[in-house]
């Protein structure tokens, strides 16, 4: 078995002819350009039994030869793709059992029914540019540029993208050398495999908005593994949703991404003794600014469909909310332009390499104080005690007073809740589920009227930027205030049922 890992990067095909000309890559090469044909054909059940079990299953031909080739399970995180990969002969366009039967999935295979089920589900045809480019003194990566198509039945995808795939050296300096490329030609991160891409295609699924999911934690786990995971999860869930951001009016895939973000900003602070701030510096002010402008986005997307929409809604004649809705459309689409720029421009994809080169490298892991090389030695099962403690104390001494705190008091109380509830969701794979659960619910019933509340504070804040000098716009604009107002007040009165039934819930961990 060999492990493959390669970094993909989409591109569009006009920009290719720039690749050529790159500085970059001809100081890098290693050897000339090798150019083929490559023909592939994707195997599996009508009910996509390998796809389920995040396998792939091919025969490719390459100068008149037949291929087989198995990939396994693996991970694909900021465009490094890292799995199992077994090749062998094939006669023909036969697939080749026997060779099956010498991998991890032989019993799978060894199934009659499946494998009389196996056939053909969509092809890849592109030509293939091949040559090897030094990424780092010493080391050496396969520099693959892919001009084709994907097909299945009568529909195609098209494919042009540059695959880096490590043939000797560090993970991190495939992810340092693209970071140069990008100087030279624009590119963007790809997470999909050309195999999820033809699955894709063959199903007509659709784009959907992706939510976070559980980190994938065990308690034995060190905590600089299960630091790459946790971060690794909130990057999954950005890049699942930055093309939706892009091409989508859908507002769910702003909040994603936005979601994403915030986890991945307190994901830093959770973990900030063993991660010093020092070693994040490249990717910290970037992160934050990309929050700042996918929040603005958001903050309009909520006002105009459901703050503007709700008040309007006992008022649906009075002339000054559709002139409050006139100008707020307009605030809402320069927001989300600035948020589609930001997504699109090349320092998104320099960030997603830079995390890459972060997390597969292990420069972070130094200059740490005596506190954290001692959190650093631990297993996450015991250091995620140690965190969840001190985020559950932090919040209980800032909602202590909590019918005395100011608007900036609860949005402090806010964040800091929010970072506990994060907390529990990165580590809810170490715990019982059920005892997960119950906290969980009171931490996220916190969460939700201290969010009512702060949007009250954004929608004032709003309104300031759409001020007419209009009498109708006026006044429209005061019925939006008192419903917010109303809001804090029912807010203020069901947070303090929350807030003990939250400090009257004993800790699970």
């Amino acid at each position: 078995m060999a492990t493959e890992t390669e970094l993909k990067l989409a591109v569009e095909p006009a920009d290719l002819s720039r690749l050529a000309k790159s500085p970059l890559l001809a100081a890098a090469a290693r050897s000339k350009p090798m150019l083929r044909s490559v023909y592939s054909v994707y195997y599996d059940t009508p009910e996509r039994d390998l796809a389920r079990r995040g396998m792939a299953l091919r025969l490719r031909k390459v100068a008149g030869r037949w291929v087989q080739t198995l990939k396994t399970a693996g991970t694909a995180q900021a465009g490094l793709h890292s799995r199992g990969e077994f090749e062998a002969n094939a006669a023909a366009q036969l697939l080749n059992f026997v060779a099956l039967a010498a991998t991890p999935a032989q019993e799978l295979f060894a199934d009659p029914d499946l494998r009389m089920r196996l056939q053909p589900l969509f092809v890849t045809e592109f030509k293939r540019s091949t040559r090897v480019v030094e990424i780092h003194p010493g080391e050496l990566a396969e520099l693959c540029v892919d001009r084709g198509t994907i097909t299945s039945g009568g529909r195609q995808d098209p494919i042009s993208e540059i695959e880096l795939e490590l043939k000797q050296g560090n993970p991190a300096h495939l992810f340092d050398f693209a970071r140069r490329l990008l100087a030279d030609i624009p590119l963007t991160v790809e997470n999909a495999s050309k195999a999820e891409r033809g699955y894709a295609l063959l199903t007509g699924a659709r784009s959907t908005p992706v939510k976070a999911q559980a980190p994938a934690l065990a308690a034995a786990l060190p905590v600089p593994d299960a630091f790459r995971v946790i971060v690794g999860e909130c990057l999954r869930q950005l890049q699942a949703n930055d093309r939706g951001v892009l091409a989508s009016d859908d507002v769910e895939y702003v909040h994603q991404a936005r979601v994403a973000i915030r986890r991945l900003r307190s994901a830093f602070g959770l973990f900030r003794k063993v991660v010093p701030k020092a070693a994040l510096a490249t990717v910290l002010g970037d992160v934050k600014e990309l929050g700042t402008k996918l929040g603005g986005a958001r903050d309009w997307d909520v006002f105009v469909t459901e703050t503007l929409a709700s008040a309007a809604h006992s008022f649906p004649d009075h002339p000054g909310f559709r002139l409050i809705a006139n100008l707020a459309d307009a605030s809402r689409a320069a927001a989300r332009q600035l948020a589609r720029s930001a997504i699109a421009a090349p320092a998104y994809t320099a960030l997603l390499l830079d995390f890459g080169a972060l997390l597969t490298g292990e420069a972070w892991r130094t200059g740490l104080d005596d506190e954290g090389r001692a959190l650093e030695a631990m297993t996450i099962g015991g250091f995620a005690t140690v965190v969840l403690d001190a985020q559950w104390r932090r919040v209980r001494r800032a909602g202590k007073d909590h019918r005395d705190l100011a608007p900036a008091e609860l949005h402090a109380l806010r964040i800091e809740v929010k970072k506990l509830r994060y907390a529990i969701e990165f580590f809810q794979t170490l715990h019982a589920r059920k005892a997960v659960r119950s906290f969980l619910d009171h931490a996220a019933e916190l969460q939700e009227i201290l969010g009512a509340l702060n949007d009250a504070t954004v929608t004032s804040h709003l309104l300031d930027t759409l001020m007419a000098d209009n009498r109708s716009v006026v006044e429209a604009a005061g019925i939006v205030r008192g419903w917010g107002a109303a809001r804090v007040h029912d807010g203020r009165s069901r947070f303090a049922g929350a807030w003990k039934r939250f400090e009257a819930a004993q800790p699970y961990w």
